[in-house]
């Protein structure tokens, strides 16, 4: 099984989407505070 999209809601986006840069070895492009899109290989993860 492959998963194309996962979205995570939280009240701290850069945080979150900080520790999942870090997790999957992505650089930082954003430092929206509202949303924020991770692409990592063939899945894309979106923080709100």
């Amino acid at each position: 099984m492959k998963i194309g999209e996962v979205c995570l809601l939280t009240n701290n986006v850069p945080r979150l989407a900080s520790f999942y840069r870090q997790l999957l070895g992505v650089e930082e492009s954003s430092s929206d505070e509202i949303h924020q899109f991770i692409l990592a290989e063939e899945t894309a993860h979106g923080v709100q």
